[in-house]
């Protein structure tokens, strides 16, 4: 077997849009085993994949000299680093630097590799635009697709939570999560506003809606969705127990953010709203996934009121709802 040291510090859709090439990499090269520098709560997301051994915190200090010109040479090395066969390095321009020092640190190959293009850069979806940076070093990539399964235990939680609020498994849940890292990616919440008003009135199961901890601004529109409607608040579950959440769920809806590729990897139904982001980048793939590309001002999309007029939904949008509705009225 092989060790290979997966360093990927960055955000959670950005770690899951790695998952499919690391697989290709994987069943081209079945003696590989990663270890992952990452996220531990993402990386518990792909714990089951045979090719994911162990990860270590990336949250800690001990690579911040490598990042200063004169403590780099001499700081200690992580005893993570030993012992391994090559490294890859994820990242912008930033971590690029931090691979070229790595690689003169350690006994064995460190590679870069650009976490998504640049703006100046031909538009194309990020697993290509990974796999091309593979393919170019030499790495053989097997084009697959990743389904993340939650355990059974985390299944059970999930389930007894709406058996807890009177709902048979029946009836499926839809999903929403309005909030984004990336607060000018967040479809205006007057149009959110109208969209539960709109799930009340055709859908006759539960509605959740999850708020991450990057989500503060949305506390009082949670508030007012559980006091006036009756939604369901999922507040800053852990990912594997919000992965069993949505596994559980008819369908899900929301914006470019990383709960929507967590969404998409379960392999449920998925309706995603672009409006300042490409789509044909930044989308995750698959049949299950459906878009609904707008536009909006982003100085005003936290601002609403429940006691506005509602406003009109795009017929658009309102015809995807219903196919959605339509198709997954068996479960």
């Amino acid at each position: 077997m092989r060790r290979l040291i997966i360093l990927h510090q960055g955000a959670l859709g950005d770690f899951l849009l790695t998952i499919p090439v690391l697989e290709g990499i994987y069943q081209c090269q079945p003696d590989l085993f990663m270890d992952f520098w990452s996220r531990r709560e993402h990386v518990a997301l792909i714990a089951s994949r045979p090719w994911v051994h162990t990860a270590s915190s990336c949250e800690g200090p001990e690579l911040l000299p490598f990042f200063h010109d004169d403590l780099w040479p001499e700081a200690p090395l992580p005893p993570f680093f030993q012992d391994a066969h090559a490294m890859v390095v994820f990242g912008q321009a930033r971590s690029r630097i931090l691979a070229g020092r790595l690689s003169h640190r350690v006994p064995y190959p460190v590679n870069w590799i650009q976490s998504f293009p640049d703006a100046a850069e031909q538009p194309r979806a990020v697993s290509r635009f990974l796999r091309e940076q593979f393919v170019a070093l030499g790495w053989p990539v097997k084009e697959v697709s990743v389904h993340i399964e939650p355990s059974h235990e985390e299944r059970a939680a999930a389930r007894a939570f709406l058996s807890f609020h009177g709902w048979s498994p029946k009836q499926k849940p839809v999903l929403l999560h309005p909030g984004s890292g990336g607060r000018r990616k967040i479809w205006p919440l007057r149009n959110w506003w109208s969209l539960l008003h709109w799930l009340r009135s055709h859908h006759d199961g539960p509605i959740l809606l999850s708020r991450g901890p990057a989500d503060e601004a949305l506390e009082g529109f949670a508030t007012e969705a559980a006091g006036r409607l009756g939604i369901l608040c999922l507040e800053d579950l852990p990912l594997n127990r919000l992965s069993a959440f949505l596994s559980e769920c008819r369908f899900y809806m929301g914006n470019d953010s990383g709960v929507s590729h967590l969404a998409a990897a379960t392999g449920i139904p998925c309706l995603i709203v672009f409006g300042p982001t490409n789509p044909s980048v930044w989308a995750p793939r698959g049949g299950h996934v459906h878009l609904f590309q707008t536009q909006w001002d982003p100085t005003d999309n936290l601002a609403w009121s429940p006691l506005a007029s509602l406003e009109p939904l795009d017929p658009l949008l309102v015809r995807n709802l219903e196919k959605l509705l339509m198709h997954t009225a068996n479960g």
